[in-house]
């Protein structure tokens, strides 16, 4: 999970091909990273996760996607890994995670608000964010409200 503070200086966002600001829906996928030699967010938004920038040791991104849930009924699910090395580091990561999960969320939603503003329908959809852990207590699925209650004025 990421553990900064979001600045629009920290942020870099790139569309990878066919994705862009306006397009599908279909497959649409988010990652969420963080460089600790950077001190950059990167967030990449195409039709597949950018696993090249996934560091696999820290597990510090986030993923997200759409998920068709009902005729023309998406929730956007995000998935979060937790990594550590005993309960008590991953309890630690975990609790840091929820701390800063809400504007990371609205940071995401933000960036993406003109493909938002084309499929105003996505605004009713159920935010579900899902965490993993080699320790069976911190997996869970929470819902984090609907993607209007972090998008603004669309």
């Amino acid at each position: 999970m990421i553990f900064i503070i979001f600045s629009p200086n920290n942020l870099k966002v790139n569309f990878i091909y066919p994705n862009s600001k306006k397009s599908i829906l279909n497959n649409r996928k988010y990652t969420l990273t963080y460089n600790t030699d950077t001190n950059l967010l990167q967030l990449d938004i195409g039709n597949f996760y950018n696993y090249k920038k996934v560091d696999f040791d820290l597990r510090n991104e986030i993923l997200g996607e759409w998920i068709l849930v009902g005729k023309n009924k998406y929730n956007l699910c995000f998935y979060i890994y937790i990594k550590g090395y005993n309960p008590y580091e991953i309890k630690q990561k975990y609790n840091m995670s929820k701390q800063n999960l809400r504007l990371a969320i609205e940071y995401i939603l933000y960036t993406d608000k003109i493909f938002l503003q084309e499929n105003k329908y996505l605004l009713n959809s159920s935010i579900i964010v899902k965490f993993f852990s080699s320790y069976f207590m911190f997996n869970s699925s929470e819902y984090y409200g609907l993607v209007s209650d972090y998008i603004k004025n669309l």
